[in-house]
């Protein structure tokens, strides 16, 4: 049986200008910018002769506000065509759950019968951690998770819907939206939908990665290809001002947490006004993360020069981790005569290809001789877990290769100094 292949050996990947659509700065509509970062002809996962999987990146800042952004960004088809296969990148681990839960209700006087939204809620497990006597609104687009949420959780009533879309007659005494911004097309307009859902006592409560917290010692770094507009602590403040909000909390969090605010109802500020404010203390908050996600990727790129020579190489990880690899660093032309396999725990992903690249599950890895392999992890928040899988399938540990010497510190900006 053959397991080992050779990097882009499949020539079926397309794309399709239906993918993705421009649009303008989210936050004052300018069409002016400049691209500060891009990916071109980035594949979505795996391989495919039948779906388009590839579309160009690009990440850019709006030359009146400095706001960063993704233009193009995805259209509804593109998003249903590439995000496909990444169900097991959303929602969160039980600790962020119980993290969230207990900052709600350390700054939250819940009342009986409150209503509580949460949007973009997954499967519901945040309100399902909430007290019982409240009533739980849950808004989510994805048809099949609120198909199980509704199964899981028969006391929330979910609402499947974008969020521009959905319908509630009532006023929310609570809306929360944990990582939901950065993933939407029009902030703004979400923003001021939920504003007309609020009333004067409705507390909003929002968390966003923030640049200030940006992790550049993951290859993903800030821009994530998930997220579709990027806040920085000043930007985040003026997206909600715009839309009718005004911040009474914020919590400038951490890689782990991000920032956390706390709002209420107010006036819609306006857009020419804002956008005069705090705007030029972004571009060197820019500059800093960008100087420092380059200087790390530069010890990753060196890192993996000095892997010694082999004629296979393995990798655990088939997913955007693998991909960034690709794009940005030399693994994959280090030497043309290389052969790789793949192993993920996906089972979504087994017998299908990668660029060419054949993906097992980890269990394959027991039956490779490792005399002339090695084993390079491509995660980042998974790196020590998966080490310890794989050593327990039985790859020695002089085998195994890590990219990054330590998951649970991220380099800030200041340090790079």
């Amino acid at each position: 049986m053959r397991i080992w292949s050779a990097i882009d050996s499949f020539a079926g990947n397309f794309t399709d200008g239906k993918l993705i659509i421009k649009r303008p700065c989210p936050l004052c509509g300018s069409w002016s910018a400049k691209t500060i970062f891009e990916l071109n002809d980035f594949q979505f996962y795996t391989d495919s002769r039948h779906e388009p999987k590839r579309v160009s990146v690009t990440q850019k800042q709006c030359a009146k506000c400095l706001t960063i952004y993704m233009s193009p960004v995805y259209t509804p088809y593109g998003f249903q065509i590439l995000f496909k296969e990444s169900g097991a990148s959303y929602g969160a681990p039980q600790w962020k759950y119980e993290n969230r839960v207990a900052w709600l209700r350390r700054h939250i006087d819940f009342s009986c019968q409150d209503i509580v939204m949460d949007l973009g809620c997954h499967l519901g497990k945040l309100l399902s951690m909430l007290p019982n006597d409240l009533r739980k609104i849950g808004v989510e687009v994805d048809r099949k998770i609120v198909a199980r949420a509704r199964v899981v959780h028969p006391e929330i009533t979910f609402l499947c819907d974008d969020l521009l879309s959905f319908e509630f007659d009532e006023k929310a005494n609570v809306i929360t939206l944990f990582h939901v911004l950065e993933h939407l097309v029009d902030p703004v307009a979400v923003l001021r939908k939920l504003r007309g859902l609020a009333d004067e006592k409705t507390i909003l409560a929002i968390e966003v990665p923030v640049l200030e917290n940006g992790n550049q010692v993951d290859i993903n770094g800030y821009f994530s290809v998930y997220h579709l507009t990027h806040f920085s602590i000043a930007s985040l403040q003026r997206y909600l001002e715009v839309s009718g909000w005004q911040v009474v909390l914020l919590e400038p969090g951490s890689v782990q947490e991000g920032c956390r605010i706390l709002a209420v109802s107010s006036q819609s500020g306006d857009r020419e006004k804002m956008i005069q404010f705090a705007s030029h203390q972004d571009e060197p908050l820019l500059y800093r993360y960008l100087s420092c996600y380059y200087r790390n990727l530069a010890k990753l790129y060196h890192k993996i020069e000095k892997i010694e020579r082999s004629e296979c190489i393995v990798i655990w990880g088939g997913g955007i981790h693998t991909e960034m690899l690709y794009h940005l660093t030399s693994l994959f032309r280090k030497r043309t005569n290389l052969k790789y396999l793949i192993v993920d725990s996906d089972q979504e992903k087994w017998n299908c290809t990668w660029r060419g690249i054949k993906i097992s599950s980890p269990e394959s890895l027991m039956d490779i001789d490792w005399g002339e392999c090695f084993l390079i992890i491509s995660s980042y928040g998974s790196q020590e877990s998966i080490a310890a899988s794989a050593l327990l399938l039985g790859v020695p540990s002089s085998r195994l290769f890590k990219l990054y010497d330590d998951v649970m510190m991220s380099v800030s900006c200041t340090d790079c100094d």
